[in-house]
């Protein structure tokens, strides 16, 4: 049995996609992109978004990481950057011909610099961006997530990754707000301009009715069904130590505490 971690996880995944029929690429009509930044929630909010039926799989199809998975599954060492998103496409597209992706601005960036502009090679019709309000919480949330490698819910901690996370340094998480507002103006300079919504993640919580995934549907040229009920085996990994830890930051920045979500 494999080691459940992130790695094997992913070539998990890809050996899903790769058993899959691929749909012929020309019968792929629509396709769409969201935009986020790490521990936004946008892996929460693409799989309730898969669970339709209707709008693809928009896992992170441009992660370095999901490419490699990809080469260690097919065997396929150093797949062009074409034929890969081209199989991708044709896997993990809707049978009604609609393809999703989630990337986030430093996968975006890390595309620039192969002279791979995403929105040349894939012209999508719909551009959603998701964002994270509480940056601070984001930040020790990616702060984590680095130390452990672990990225999902379903990746359980190993021996030791707890006391990784009980010696994250305050400044460690500011480096990675840093990095986190960095991406923000990177978004604002280079990527708002092509996003139709910015859709705030705390917001999405509170959403019962899931009407902006009636939104995004309608805007694929897609009717749900009413009282539609989006799932997902994904949870927040967020937990009460965690929010304590994270008042205790902004007592030591700020000297005052903020509610934390």
């Amino acid at each position: 049995m494999k080691p459940l971690d992130t790695k094997s996880s992913l070539e998990d995944i890809m050996e899903e996609v790769l058993g899959t029929d691929p749909l012929e690429f020309k019968k792929i009509t629509k396709s769409y992109a969201l935009i986020s930044t790490p521990r936004s929630g946008s892996s929460m909010f693409a799989e309730k978004l898969r669970s339709t039926n209707l709008l693809g799989d928009p896992k992170e199809w441009l992660n370095l990481r999901y490419i490699r998975a990809y080469s260690a599954v097919t065997g396929i060492q150093k797949p062009s950057f074409g034929s890969y998103l081209k199989d991708i496409i044709c896997r993990t597209s809707s049978k009604n011909g609609v393809f999703g992706v989630n990337f986030h601005v430093d996968q975006f960036l890390s595309l620039q610099k192969r002279n791979i502009d995403i929105f040349r090679y894939l012209k999508f019709d719909q551009v959603y961006a998701i964002e994270r309000e509480n940056k601070l919480a984001q930040a020790f949330s990616l702060a984590k997530a680095r130390v452990t490698d672990i990225w999902s819910s379903k990746t359980p901690l190993k021996p030791g990754d707890q006391e990784k996370i009980d010696n994250i340094s305050n400044s460690f998480v500011l480096n990675e707000l840093k990095n986190l507002v960095g991406w923000s103006e990177i978004y604002d300079a280079k990527l708002a301009r092509y996003v139709r919504e910015k859709i705030i993640y705390e917001r999405v919580l509170e959403d019962t009715g899931g009407e902006v995934f009636y939104r995004i549907a309608a805007g694929m040229g897609q009717k749900l069904a009413e009282n539609f009920e989006f799932t997902t085996e994904l949870k927040a990994q967020s937990n009460s130590q965690d929010k304590e830890r994270i008042k205790l930051i902004e007592s030591a920045i700020f000297g005052r505490k903020f509610d934390s979500h």
